[in-house]
């Protein structure tokens, strides 16, 4: 379950966008996670605008039941508000939310990536570097079962 709100994303995405041209060989951002930049946060836009509007149509139609009804026999129907059909301007994926996340993890172990970038990219924080000469593995560990 995401921690972060869907206009949070957009926002974060907008930043992304706005400033990945100048950091890309910093973090080592890939053509296809730059892409993936633009495409996420056109749809996303696209999806919550598209959802106010469906929800200002449903209102609408609301009313429109309700007057019919039980509406003053004297009043007025307004017409049915005109339903287009949502089109998203880029291909479908979904998980961006996801993808967000793998990038900034990716990012935050390049070699140039540094808290200055980190914040213009949306990632507060100074990262963790793993240091592969400490590294630790945990595949022979084994886990509890229920009846332990």
């Amino acid at each position: 379950m995401p921690n972060m709100a869907y206009d949070e994303l957009i926002a974060r995405l907008t930043l992304q966008k706005a400033n990945i041209a100048t950091y890309t060989t910093d973090v080592g951002a890939t053509v296809e996670e730059i892409a993936d930049i633009t495409n996420d946060l056109a749809n996303l836009e696209y999806a919550r605008d598209y959802a106010d509007v469906v929800d200002g149509n449903k209102k609408t139609v609301t009313q429109i039941k309700r007057a019919l009804f039980d509406g003053d026999p004297k009043g007025t129907i307004p017409d049915y508000p005109a339903f287009t059909a949502g089109t998203l301007p880029q291909a479908a994926k979904a998980g961006a939310f996801q993808r967000y996340m793998d990038r900034g993890k990716r990012w935050k172990t390049a070699p140039g990536y540094t808290a200055e970038i980190g914040t213009a990219l949306s990632y507060n924080g100074t990262p963790p570097k793993p240091d592969p000469n400490t590294a630790v593995s945990y595949t022979h560990l084994t886990l509890p079962t229920s009846s332990e």
